[in-house]
């Protein structure tokens, strides 16, 4: 029983971790978009080294450019993910056992 218990204070913890991860990652992408408006480069000959993963170029761009705003989503993510399993492994304990 007390298994149980630590279980569902993991998962209320994850929860709210996971939460404020998600404000965090709201603030921190509207940061970099306030800061690095678009640009259109529709004009451009060659896709090549434009975009890459995420929007970063790796070709040749500075480290400016990356949005961190994925680095705590994919945290946010994680979190969120743990704290399912967490919950729905308790479910399926209380079900069978019943």
């Amino acid at each position: 029983m007390a298994i149980l218990v630590i279980l569902l204070e993991t998962h209320r913890l994850l929860t709210v971790i996971g939460a404020l991860l998600l404000v965090a990652t709201f603030l921190i992408n509207n940061s970099y978009v306030e800061n690095n408006p678009v640009v259109d480069d529709s004009d451009a000959d060659s896709d090549i080294g434009d975009g890459g993963i995420a929007g970063f170029d790796f070709v040749g761009n500075d480290s400016e450019d990356f949005n961190y705003a994925y680095v705590t989503g994919v945290l946010m993510m994680g979190a969120f993910v743990a704290s399912f399993v967490i919950f729905s492994k308790n479910k399926m304990k209380r079900g069978l056992a019943s």
